[in-house]
């Protein structure tokens, strides 16, 4: 039984460990998408704010 769990267990760690790399790697793309649409909403916010300022 000992002989057989140990290729498991190291087969598992592995997996696990590639699962929590892909997964950063997601929630890093995510996290970057998301900083994007922020920087986009608030540049549009500031040339709307510039745009007002001008007019009044």
């Amino acid at each position: 039984m000992e002989e057989i769990r140990w290729p498991l267990i190291a087969a598992s760690v592995l997996y696990v460990r590639g699962a929590v790399r892909a997964r950063t790697v997601t929630l890093d793309r995510l996290a970057r998408r998301v900083v994007w649409e922020v920087k986009k909403k608030v540049a549009n916010q500031v040339r709307t704010a510039d745009r007002d300022k001008l007019r009044s």
